[in-house]
């Protein structure tokens, strides 16, 4: 059994006595106490109402090979510097908690956690409760380097360049099963950037993704990106912006009871170019902005909302879809430019009056079987066309419920031999 032994931070010194409402700021060096554990490691305690300044390359924080807690009391818990990697966790089972780490300067160098020991890799390391804030976004706030297995639980990264950024050490080496639940990823340049083959998966579970110009951006080469009831609304100041965009080859969406806003039109969703074959899936999500697909894979939508805005020039399936109209109340979809392959649709109109389907000028409404050959369509003048008919033949009813044609003469009556 490895003994693990807790150390409490050393405190320095105390700063100028504050106002009679507030307590006053403690200072502490937080390296000095992780050189004090044992090689097994232990756990260093950050009070509340503490500030722990980092000089760069003097005291930044590195767990080494030791498994350290750093543990604080909250957001007064604090730990601040700017220009360099202010906290490194290279130590696999490490974990960093209800702490605050700030640059309050705004420096484009400033990375305040990585998870980092280069093609080693970390596994199983934790960020609970923690708050990353950055100044006028600039650097980094969470980097992963061959990070797998890791948990960010809670808490808030805004503020930088890139709030989120996983990446690989190299082929073979990806930052893999990362989970995000219930974090916020705020008021940055982007909330998670993924560069090109760093990832195999990356899953957002209840998370907060708002007021960055790009909520996720994923370059080509990646893996999947499983998104499950997170809130994307993506707008800086009145500039709408972009929810979710996927660049080039290979990447993959998964994205699940999500609520998407805020974003330009078309931007909920983004793949960008048709280089991406990959397939991409929506289910159940409201997307009110709508979706560029430019793909070549496969994108399938599946019980939205509502009916979503889709325009690009790749395939886009659609299954199940219903929509329940109030009284005077709209339900639109509107396909542009857009290959829709599979379309199943149940209106229900409770004010007995509404029920619609409406064509684009040009387009026209087509019935298909299984492997996509038409069968019957309707265009915008109204001209119906099907199968089964023969030229010059009058139509008939076989049955009380079946077309036919009319075989010989028709009667006075309207009766034929009907085929």
């Amino acid at each position: 059994m490895r003994l693990v032994t807790s150390i409490a931070v050393a405190l320095l010194f105390v700063t100028s006595k504050l106002s009679a409402q507030s307590p006053p700021q403690l200072q502490c060096d937080i390296q000095s106490s992780i050189n004090s554990l044992p090689a097994a490691g232990g756990t260093v305690t950050v009070p509340a109402n503490t500030t722990c300044p980092i000089v760069c390359y003097t005291n930044q924080i590195n767990t080494g090979s030791k498994v350290v807690k750093i543990q604080g009391a909250g957001r007064t818990s604090v730990i601040s510097g700017s220009g360099c990697t202010l906290i490194t966790l290279a130590s696999s089972g490490s974990t960093l908690e209800d702490v605050q780490v700030n640059d309050p300067s705004g420096n484009s160098s400033t990375i305040a956690v990585d998870v980092n020991n280069g093609s080693a890799g970390v596994n199983d390391w934790v960020l609970r409760n923690v708050y990353l804030t950055g100044t006028g976004k600039n650097g980094i706030g969470l980097h992963t380097l061959f990070g797998l297995k890791g948990q960010v639980i809670g808490g808030e990264i805004s503020g930088f360049a890139m709030n989120y950024k996983p990446e690989a050490a190299g082929s073979g080496s990806s930052s893999n099963a990362n989970h995000l639940t219930g974090v916020k990823l705020r008021e940055g340049n982007y909330g998670i950037f993924i560069p090109p083959n760093s990832v195999d998966d990356v899953p957002i579970d209840g998370c907060t993704i708002e007021g960055n110009s790009v909520g996720i951006r994923v370059e080509a080469g990646n893996g999947k990106i499983v998104a499950h009831k997170t809130h994307f609304e993506n707008i800086v100041g009145a500039t709408p912006g972009t929810n979710i965009i996927l660049y080039g080859q290979g990447s993959e969406l998964v994205s699940e009871g999500n609520f998407f806003a805020g974003a330009a039109p078309n931007r909920d969703i983004v793949v960008n170019d048709a280089a991406n074959a990959g397939n991409q899936i929506s289910v159940g999500d409201t997307l009110n902005s709508g979706v560029t697909y430019n793909g070549s894979g496969e994108f399938m939508i599946v019980e939205p909302q509502f009916m979503p805005t889709i325009t690009g020039t790749g395939t886009v399936t659609v299954h199940t879809v219903r929509g329940i109209f109030a009284n005077n109340s709209n339900f639109n979809w509107t396909l542009s430019g857009v290959n829709v392959s599979y379309i199943r649709i149940t209106l229900v109109d409770l004010s007995g009056s509404n029920t619609r389907i409406s064509m684009a000028s040009g387009k026209h409404l087509s019935i298909t079987d299984h492997i996509g050959a038409e069968k019957a369509s309707i265009d915008e003048s109204g001209i119906v066309t099907a199968g089964g008919g023969s030229s010059n033949k009058a139509v008939c009813w076989k049955n009380g419920n079946t077309l036919g044609y009319c075989s010989g003469a028709v009667g006075a009556d309207g009766s034929c031999v009907c085929q």
